[in-house]
């Protein structure tokens, strides 16, 4: 068997493997170009506050706990929404941890 009809049946196999593979829009998965959206929030559901970056002052924390509450929302504190590490919102680990 000489080269070019090797080549040649290789591709002719790939291509029929690629011809019988359905896009991910025909296999129900979103198109690459699609918004997704979550559902809207309902009354009776929680939401967690936490600081990821910057330092919170418990006033405004407050302010947002009562704000979610206004709405009927749950309010789910993090564990280390109030540390202080400098001018961040605590220990790095903390902060990792929290968004894992």
């Amino acid at each position: 068997m000489n080269i070019k009809r090797r080549k040649y049946l290789k591709s002719l196999v790939i291509s029929t493997l690629f011809a019988h593979i359905q896009p991910f829009s025909a296999q129900g998965k979103q198109d690459k170009n699609s918004v997704l959206k979550p559902q809207r929030l309902q009354a009776g559901d929680t939401v967690g506050l936490m600081s990821p970056v910057g330092i919170i002052e418990a006033k405004d924390l407050e302010q947002a706990k009562q704000t979610f509450g206004s709405l009927g929302l749950k309010v789910k504190l993090g564990k280390h929404v109030l540390d202080r590490y400098g001018y961040l919102a605590g220990q790095d680990s903390d902060r990792a941890t929290l968004l894992m």
